[in-house]
């Protein structure tokens, strides 16, 4: 269950209501957390920005039953036929039976104020019953038209719907408090009365990937606490303007802002003035027909600088050369633990997120010119980069060079055509927190610098479409001792990992795809942990190098079309449980187990 969902339904249901100075979703929160306290639930978990998931204790759940009885019912559609007069709320399973409305009697249910449809939706729609008194409602394919009688309506949730506007009929709930849209794949547009709606407080749209605009003036429902999409269109009441006066939280992603050509419309967003936002994202989407040029976007997103306490930040297809100021102060983006750069073509070198302590996530996509990481000064002996980073996924930068004083880390982080025109940058990189790393399309990288034989606590190491990539040296193995997954793909100059292999005590799984070089060293036996292997596409003699290997429970092998038998080494291997082979066209026999 998540959090934020249990107390919107608290809120439908008029379990919760605004307390003096405080708004019904602080109350909720409160009673959330008396009764977290108080042991009703567990396993609760937290993500980066502070979302919540938990589930209830099977003994509290027990109890709640017995005290509640019929009103509440969860169950799969052919079990609900046979309901009870005095229901109150019914979730509907998912299951892989057809669902139809039609099957629940909803006529001889006195109260229904919750029903929620977990199921996969078909596509064959069905009417949806006027339900008068509901007040929580989840829905995918369905006629909508009976909405306009459910007046006492205050969460809406259409998931997967082929609706390609929302219905008018959604203007006349007056009392709606949140509406959520997810999946709906065709939907494009609202109705322009959708500022009826005086009481909506909460705005989700997700994955609703042909919306065009949001609701015409928005920033008239001035209740509305989350909005997790704005598209700026270039009418009247579809401007950044809309945002000035709303008290958003939670997530907003700015789309369209190719439209916005001057930094005073930007700054009517007063985003700057949202305290209560934690994920923030700016998009300018495509430019062909726009006569917004990289300064002009400069400006704008100079304009656009938030408050302080943001937990993730995002930029898409920025055509600016440089980042602006706010971007480059560390105090703005002091807590900051997540952060998305895409496309972003034509800037060369990042802001100093080295600086930024708690920054666990760091991801860079379509910034092929990217020279420097961070070039800020880093005191060696008193403050170290990158404390906390944990995942740093840089697939499309062509020139890239970290470097660190006296904790020379990262010598290379080089991807997708890499020169060999590297530059030097940031001092005191810090990679002792880094879990896993990805380096593809390094057309002239010959081989893995040993400096990153530091990444001590590297626990995943991909390396996919080095050409000239030959081999890892020992050196490097030896220090990556807590590696325990290994990925090889499409590197055809590749040929041994040395003898270094033997420092991989915690090597689990190894995946070695067409390598057609490649051959295995001759102390596989020393690989204790290796559990799973993976060969696809390789030449065939790498077969001759698996005797030994002590505890290898899985064996994938695919595309060896030349091969008449297996080799006598995997009658041997009493550990192996699980062989899988793909195109074997030759294959005759396969070896007898040895007991």
């Amino acid at each position: 269950m998540v959090k934020e969902n249990i107390i919107q339904f608290w809120m439908a249901n008029g379990l919760v209501t605004s307390r003096g100075n405080l708004q019904m979703e602080h109350v909720g929160n409160e009673v959330w957390n008396e009764l977290n306290q108080r042991s009703f639930f567990q396993e609760v978990k937290s993500d980066f920005v502070g979302n919540i998931t938990f589930k209830m204790h099977d003994l509290v759940h027990d109890l709640a039953h017995s005290i509640i009885g019929e009103e509440c019912v969860a169950s799969k559609v052919s079990s609900l036929a046979d309901l009870s007069i005095r229901v109150h709320h019914i979730s509907c399973l998912d299951s892989k039976e057809k669902f139809d409305c039609n099957m629940i009697p909803f006529k001889k249910i006195e109260s229904l104020r919750t029903f929620l449809e977990f199921n996969e939706p078909f596509k064959n729609s069905y009417v949806l019953p006027s339900v008068t008194p509901l007040r929580a409602l989840r829905i995918s394919f369905c006629h909508l038209s009976a909405l306009k009688n459910l007046m006492h309506l205050r969460y809406l949730e259409l998931y997967m719907s082929d609706i390609r506007t929302l219905p008018a009929s959604v203007c006349r709930l007056q009392k709606l408090q949140t509406l959520k849209l997810e999946g709906c794949d065709i939907l494009s547009s609202f109705p322009k009365q959708l500022t009826q709606l005086h009481d909506l407080r909460h705005l989700v749209i997700i994955a609703c990937r042909r919306l065009t605009s949001t609701p015409f003036r928005i920033g008239e429902l001035t209740c509305l606490k989350t909005l997790t999409t704005f598209i700026v269109g270039s009418k009247t009441g579809f401007g950044l303007v809309e945002l000035h006066n709303l008290q958003l939280g939670g997530k907003l992603h700015i789309k369209g802002l190719q439209k916005v050509s001057n930094e005073e419309d930007a700054k009517q967003a007063n985003l700057i003035g949202k305290k209560d936002l934690n994920r923030l994202y700016l998009s300018w989407g495509d430019y062909p027909n726009s006569q917004v040029g990289g300064l002009d976007a400069e400006r704008v997103l100079e304009a656009l600088e938030p408050h302080s306490g943001l937990k993730s930040f995002g930029v898409q297809c920025y055509m600016g050369t440089q980042f602006p100021p706010w971007m480059r102060n560390t105090s703005i983006l002091n807590g900051l633990v997540h952060i998305i750069l895409y496309d972003c073509k034509n800037c060369r070198q990042l802001p100093p997120f080295g600086k930024l302590p708690y920054l666990t996530n760091l991801y860079v996509s379509g910034m092929r010119d990217i020279k420097y990481i961070d070039d800020d000064f880093y005191e060696p002996a008193t403050e170290k980069a990158f404390t906390s980073l944990k995942k740093l996924s840089l697939p499309s930068v062509e020139s890239l060079f970290v470097s660190g004083g006296s904790e020379e880390l990262l010598k290379s982080f080089c991807y997708n055509n890499c020169s060999e025109d590297v530059a030097s940058s940031s001092q005191g990189i810090s990679g002792n927190n880094l879990k896993s790393l990805s380096i593809s399309k390094c057309a002239k990288l010959k081989e893995l610098p040993v400096e990153l034989s530091r990444l001590g606590a590297l626990e995943s190491l991909t390396i996919e479409a080095c050409v000239k990539m030959e081999s890892l040296s020992e050196h490097l193995l030896q220090g990556l001792s807590s590696l325990r997954t290994l990925t090889l793909f499409w590197c055809p100059r590749f040929k041994s990992l040395s003898e270094g292999m033997r420092h991989l005590t915690c090597l689990e799984t190894l995946h070695i795809s067409y390598c057609p070089q490649f051959v295995f060293p001759h102390n596989m036996n020393s690989l204790t942990s290796l559990r799973r292997l993976l060969l696809w596409d390789c030449n065939e003699n790498i077969l001759d190098g698996i005797e030994g290997i002590p505890s290898l429970r899985s064996l994938s092998l695919f595309g060896f079309p030349s091969l008449t038998s297996l080799p006598d080494c995997l009658g041997a291997m009493t550990s192996l449980q699980v062989l899988d082979i793909y195109n074997f066209p030759k294959l005759k026999s396969v070896p007898e187990r040895k007991r």
